[in-house]
């Protein structure tokens, strides 16, 4: 299954949550209602009445259930909103919820370096964002959540006894792990878990108040004692809801772990890791137990059980049994926690071959050799990976292409690396990305950065401008992941000043390249869940009413990969017959000169745009680029940044300085 189909499950989840989350409503208003005419029937005096001329009591009244649906309704909708919108601002805002602590990235700590590599080497495999990463230093069982609304915003916690019992290969089968939930949907579908979850606990909240509430005199108060029966009710009727709450949570949730565990696997191709992670919680006196009082809302989103549940145990469990999530990735496992394994590493699937695709890593699997790869990308060998095969490398990660990133933050220079860990000099080096060659250009652009920033950053830019420069291209975005956890540290004044100054140093010479362009995007992209979120959103919409926004892209990037104007346009009509399906509607326009502003509002589109419009027009790109049958490592790292920029994880080119 492909990153696309992973996402539509994700989304079809997410309609099944809401049609449960309404019948659950339903359930409550009803309820209740019937709560409401119990204690109306209790205080009308009508349970004394006895004889032929008695009136019976009307048990259905319009007007009291409409108004107690309107009232219940709303309280649960606006406690459901209001905490979605909390967790709006990201995975962070629950990781310190929780406790955590962030990871600075300059931590001397050994355990913390760790993991701070575990993290960046996934991430920059995985073509995500690297996320903040946090240590919940108050818990000792071995546990681990990512959290956040998308990639971007997304936060990875760990606890102190998973950072300290855990050797770096089960770490890195609990980072995997976690990962696979950023890449799979997943955190988005937790999220408005615990947001409908809050929402129906609020009738217990209510009832709880009410329940404590005292009367203005202590006579015989019936006014009193309805109230009184009206909280216990409504307690009763909160907890009966919160039960249903589990059973939906426990039900999405168990599922979507053995998945995880199994995309641990195929990305690591080391069962061991994970599968001793998981023996040693058996084995662990305190297991994966989580003391927050905040982690009973979010305990699906844990890597192993977080509370012990005694009865009905199976039904309201978030996890599958830690004995049947072993057996599934080490058949051999005999309930002995003790015994460490040490599984065959796992061969890549002959289905992933060339799944990396143009802009990903084409290791052994896909051609025999890196050397063999390097010579079928640069000479346009008949075994260049097809669009088809760049689509399906998203989201999908083997070991090599982990080894990959790792190689690739080890090859990245120290100075820069540290460089990047704090906001000012984060911003200086992106900054420094876009400097021109041209001594005059690179004048005015240092100017703009005094002008629309600050002094201190144009000189620090000045500064690392040279590192930067000597780097190689396919080291451009992975140092700007590197550089996101200390931009999201930005304050919004200055992220917006940033913005800006992002801009002016693209427009500073009048002749924006396309990469530079994208680059200057994919920041923007990557930094608005962390700043705009809130005044962003997604929309359906015809795709039809993308046409003239992929025209413009597909015009753009074969422009970029040629400059003879007809092979140009043989690449362009290419991939528009691709887009298209073979079926080209009447209207699509020929060849074009884009401008930045038409790019702008194409990019600002299709980010918002439904998967299955992206995945298209993605093919249509890797098309366009593939045509000729050469691939520079400009033109991979071009198709990178047109992926990052629709939101989607395309790992890094790596193998082979292509011509």
């Amino acid at each position: 299954m492909d990153f696309f189909a992973h996402q539509d499950k994700a989304r079809k989840k997410s309609f099944q949550l809401v049609v449960l989350f309404s019948l659950a409503v339903v359930f409550i208003v009803v309820a209740v209602y019937l709560a409401i005419m119990g204690v109306m029937y209790f205080a009308s005096g009508k349970m004394s009445e006895v004889g032929p001329e008695t009136i019976p009591f009307e048990w259905f009244n319009f007007e009291v259930f409409y108004t107690v649906a309107i009232i219940v309704g709303a309280a649960i909708g606006v406690a459901t909103l209001m905490k979605i919108l909390a967790l709006r601002q990201g995975g962070s805002y629950v990781a310190e919820a929780l406790g955590g602590t962030l990871v600075q990235p300059d931590s001397t700590d050994s355990l913390e370096r760790r993991l701070l590599n575990v993290v960046e080497e996934i991430s920059i495999a995985a073509g995500v964002p690297v996320p903040a990463v946090y240590v919940m230093k108050k818990e000792r069982g071995i546990n681990a959540f990512a959290a956040g609304w998308s990639p971007s915003d997304a936060a990875v916690a760990v606890t102190a006894g998973c950072l300290e019992q855990l050797n770096r290969d089960e770490l890195q089968g609990v980072i995997a792990h976690e990962f696979s939930h950023i890449l799979n949907g997943d955190m988005r579908l937790n999220i408005r878990l615990i947001g409908f979850i809050s929402g129906i606990m609020v009738l217990a909240t209510i009832g709880y108040w009410a329940l404590h509430m005292r009367p203005s005199s202590r006579g015989k108060n019936n006014g009193y004692a309805a109230i009184l029966l009206a909280a216990i009710a409504l307690l009763i009727i909160g907890y009966g809801g919160a039960f249903v709450a589990r059973l939906i949570q426990s039900a999405v949730s168990r599922q979507r772990e053995f998945l995880a565990d199994s995309s641990a696997v195929q990305f690591t191709r080391n069962p061991s890791g994970i599968a001793n992670a998981l023996k040693k919680i058996g084995g662990y006196e305190i297991h994966s137990t989580i003391h927050s009082p905040a982690s009973r809302e979010v305990r699906h989103m844990f890597f192993g059980p977080s509370d012990v549940v005694s009865m009905l145990g199976s039904v309201l469990a978030t996890h599958p049994p830690i004995d049947e999530r072993i057996k599934r990735l080490d058949p051999s496992f005999d309930g002995d926690y003790s015994k460490r394994s040490v599984l065959p590493d796992l061969q890549a699937p002959e289905a992933a071959a060339g799944q990396a695709g143009v802009a990903g890593m084409v290791g052994a699997a896909a051609f025999g050799s890196a050397g063999a790869s390097a010579r079928a990308v640069s000479s346009g060998s008949p075994t260049l990976p097809t669009s088809a095969e760049s689509v399906a490398g998203m989201g999908v990660l083997t070991q090599e292409h982990i080894d990959a990133g790792a190689a690739l933050l080890a090859a990245i220079p120290d100075r820069l690396r540290q460089g990047v860990s704090e906001p000012m000099s984060a911003c200086a080096t992106i900054a420094a990305l876009l400097l021109d060659s041209d001594p005059d250009v690179r004048s005015r652009q240092l100017e703009s950065v005094a002008r629309e920033f600050s002094p201190a950053l144009a000189r620090e830019t000045g500064l690392v401008a040279k590192d930067v420069a000597s780097i190689d291209p396919a080291f451009r975005l992975p140092l700007v992941d590197l550089a996101l956890p200390a931009l999201r540290r930005l304050s919004r004044p200055q992220y917006a000043a940033f913005s800006r100054t992002l801009i002016e140093l693209v427009r500073a010479d009048e002749n924006v390249t396309l990469f530079e362009f994208c680059l200057q995007k994919v920041v923007e992209f990557r930094l608005f869940q962390a700043f705009d979120a809130a005044s962003r959103g997604y929309r359906a919409v015809s795709p039809r009413e993308f046409i003239g926004d992929a025209v413009v892209l597909l015009s753009a990037v074969a422009r970029a990969g040629s400059s003879v104007e007809d092979d140009a346009r043989r690449s362009f009509e290419a991939a528009v017959s691709t887009l298209f399906m073979g079926r080209v509607p009447a209207g699509v326009g020929p060849l074009q000169k884009p401008g930045i502003d038409q790019l702008d509002q194409a990019f600002q589109r299709f980010s918002m745009a439904p998967m299955k419009i992206r995945r298209q027009v993605f093919l249509a790109v890797s098309d366009c680029v593939l045509h000729d049958g050469h691939v520079t490592v400009q033109e991979s790292e071009l198709i990178r940044a047109v992926a990052y920029c629709m939101g989607l994880p395309l790992p890094p080119f790596v193998v082979g300085q292509a011509a």
